[in-house]
């Protein structure tokens, strides 16, 4: 009984101390951003409420970022106070020894990483997609300038896919433009290529266009052209945009992506990350909590704040350079993405391990 009870008061104070850090650190970056953005536009076309909103929509895809620090902070400064309140050696003098601290902390981290990826995800991919709608066609535009895109729409009838060399006039033009229609069983419907395309009143018109039939699907070329409703703002739903997919949307995505022979690493590396979050997240916690709970047994912090400041620096760059390595391909996404969690967890054994032989 008093072994549970220890238990959920560790895991109920890493889940709020967590909470309130994340809620810090996003007030911070939001209002970073705001002030970048009303010194980029200018008072005299900076639209307040309509930046903040755009703001407040960006915030969730920007959580899985966030969160291996957040838990790394939240993790260290929850075991500092428990030491510092002396709960560390009570624990310590009733037979709770330091695996019994940290487990709740694992837990703690693994819980919040289920949350997201199977809770708040699919809520970052609503808001991303509505921030994409709130931009204007022309600013979008002018960003994909002379970039090759791989788009897709996702509609009742299966995956649209516009394969693109080359963007020009503020996204009004389009060279190199290759369609594909598959239906919700990814099984290809239409292929159209041509030269290049271009939006006239609402609609996207391809000229000089070959229809490649699949025989599955109806001809849809008439006389060399092609008129699809697509809004011009279809440019910001591109596959790359791997956040406005959301987690259960990724597989078959991927699946299509494959399917029409456009690169699926981005997203499945995206995908795989997504599901070993809560694993990574744990895997932190545990390394935050090894590295602080001796030396604040000890009253020695001072070399281990430093080791904490190091450990946010190897995140970082582990993360930034896996996901490239997954990303490309150069690493299967599968691999890439469980590796983290057991590169972490191997250092907190390793951490906790010397550590427990200096006391």
């Amino acid at each position: 009984m008093a072994a549970r009870m220890l238990f959920f008061y560790i895991f109920r104070q890493h889940l709020l101390l967590t909470l309130l850090v994340l809620l810090l650190l996003t007030f911070i970056v939001d209002v970073v951003q705001f002030a970048e953005r009303s010194r980029l536009r200018g008072s005299g076309e900076f639209d307040v409420w309509g930046e903040l909103q755009r703001i407040i929509l960006q915030t969730p895809s920007l959580l899985q970022s966030m969160l291996p620090y957040v838990l790394l902070v939240s993790t260290a400064l929850l075991v500092l106070r428990m030491g510092r309140q002396y709960e560390l050696a009570i624990f310590l003098q009733i037979g709770r020894p330091s695996r019994r601290v940290l487990a709740p902390l694992v837990v703690g981290g693994v819980v919040i990483g289920l949350l997201y990826t199977f809770a708040l995800n699919p809520l970052a991919s609503v808001s991303r997609n509505l921030e994409n709608q709130e931009q204007p066609a022309a600013v979008a535009g002018a960003t994909e300038v002379g970039e090759a895109r791989e788009i897709v729409l996702r509609d009742a009838d299966g995956y649209h896919f516009l394969l693109v060399d080359q963007i020009y006039a503020e996204a009004t033009a389009l060279e190199g433009v290759t369609y594909l229609r598959l239906d919700n069983d990814h099984r290809l419907l239409n292929r159209v290529n041509a030269p290049r395309a271009a939006w006239r009143d609402g609609e996207l018109g391809f000229s000089q266009a070959r229809d490649l039939g699949t025989g599955l699907g109806d001809p849809i070329v008439e006389n060399n052209s092609l008129r699809l409703d697509f809004p011009q703002t279809v440019l910001t739903h591109r596959a790359r945009d791997r956040f406005s997919i959301s987690v259960y949307e990724l597989p078959g995505v991927i699946a299509a992506t494959r399917l029409v022979g456009a690169s699926p690493y981005g997203l499945a590396s995206h995908f795989q990350n997504l599901i070993a979050l809560p694993a990574l997240l744990g895997a932190i916690s545990f390394l935050a909590g090894a590295l602080i709970y001796h030396p604040v047994m000890r009253g020695q912090l001072r070399g281990d704040i430093i080791a904490i400041m190091g450990t946010a620096f190897a995140i970082y760059f582990l993360v930034t350079f896996t996901d490239a390595l997954g990303g490309s391909g150069a690493v299967p996404p599968v691999i890439v993405a469980w590796g983290l969690p057991l590169i972490f967890g191997v250092a907190g054994v390793i951490v906790l391990s010397v550590r427990s032989k200096r006391r």
